[in-house]
């Protein structure tokens, strides 16, 4: 029964890779992330040519922004060390709030933790700054508690970490695109805290 379960939720529908498969995604959408990066330098670069063509007087620096394209991109395997980083960063946003919400309102870490490798999945560290990727984190926070039903109000977020709460609004947006508005999580450790729990039933019938 409870397999037949799992088999119509999101994540067994869209979530779950072979190791062949997940490779191959990766690769695509690393191809497709260096050519949004190539497109949007080159735009720059075409504007760059007509501001500097327009005087004479900037002449030397027209060979700097042709020599310019040539750039070094991001290899997959440099991207996914960077994704590990970024991975790690989350918990450490966590312990940036009171201890009364960490302990009772941040109680699943792994299913923040999977949120932000699915939208990484999807959204590479070529088009994610460091920056940009900060307050992501603080997006999938704040995604995961609504998903754990653990109320957290957007006030202590920014309170915390001092951006305007438009700005996870937008970023909400973005993530969940990337997430395809699929937040459920299912992994090994919610089986265990049900089994915790059966234990604890268990005990006080004893």
């Amino acid at each position: 029964m409870m397999k037949e379960l799992y088999t119509e939720t999101s994540q067994y529908r869209n979530w779950r890779f072979s190791k062949a498969k997940l490779q191959e995604t990766r690769e695509n959408n690393h191809t497709l992330a260096v050519e949004r990066v190539k497109k949007k330098l080159l735009e720059e670069l075409i504007l760059q040519k007509q501001t500097l063509d327009a005087s004479s007087a900037y002449s030397d620096q027209t060979e700097s922004v042709d020599s310019s394209s040539e750039i070094e991109y991001l290899t997959l395997e440099d991207e996914l060390a960077l994704c590990n980083f970024y991975e790690t960063r989350i918990p450490l946003m966590a312990n940036h709030f009171p201890k009364e919400v960490i302990e009772n309102k941040f109680t699943d870490k792994v299913k923040v933790n999977i949120i932000a490798q699915r939208y990484l999945l999807n959204d590479t560290s070529h088009t994610v700054s460091f920056d940009h990727f900060d307050k992501n984190s603080v997006t999938c926070l704040f995604l995961a508690a609504k998903v754990e039903h653990s109320f957290v109000a957007i006030e202590e977020f920014t309170k915390v970490f001092e951006f305007p709460k438009e700005t996870i609004f937008e970023l909400e947006i973005v993530v969940s695109q990337s997430l395809r508005y699929e937040y459920a999580v299912h992994h090994p450790y919610l089986a265990s805290f049900g089994l915790f729990l059966d234990m604890q039933a268990k005990e006080k019938e004893a």
